[in-house]
């Protein structure tokens, strides 16, 4: 029975271990790719690059790839975590901390404020970030400029 083509599913590749490969190369951001062009990819797996494009038309194909790319982003946590304390420590946002309230505490904005000096309003909420941070009149942060 020939199966159409917008019906062909991932299951139906014969080349699994290709296929596979293919998707968890999709998965990473582009920097972190090995090869770096799709093209190149095609080469090393031993597969036409016309094929690469036909497998994303898979019936289930971007489900997978979204599966494993959740799965890696999961991974990746502990480490973007780790970059933002460090960011928000050393040089802590508005925008920073109300991120982190929402993040970790449960933090809701539920009021929309309009603020006509944005300049004056940053300080005053770097003001009073400096003093949730704990910073000391003697170790004060310069206040950010919007």
């Amino acid at each position: 029975m020939n199966e159409d083509k917008n019906e062909q599913t991932i299951q139906g590749v014969k080349k699994q271990n290709e296929l596979y490969r293919f998707i968890d190369w999709l998965v990473l951001p582009e920097e972190l790719r090995e090869p770096k062009t799709q093209e190149d990819l095609s080469k090393e797996l031993g597969v036409d690059k016309a094929t690469l494009s036909q497998w994303k038309n898979l019936k289930g194909f971007w489900e997978v790839v979204d599966s494993k790319r959740d799965l890696w982003g999961k991974d990746k946590t502990t480490e973007v975590l780790q970059a933002f304390y460090k960011k928000i420590k050393n040089n802590p946002t508005a925008p920073d901390v109300q991120l982190w309230l929402t993040i970790f505490n449960g933090f809701k904005d539920t009021k929309a404020v309009e603020i006509d000096d944005k300049r004056e309003s940053t300080h005053k909420l770097d003001t009073i970030l400096a003093k949730i941070m704990g910073a000391d009149e003697d170790n004060k942060t310069e206040p950010t400029t919007a």
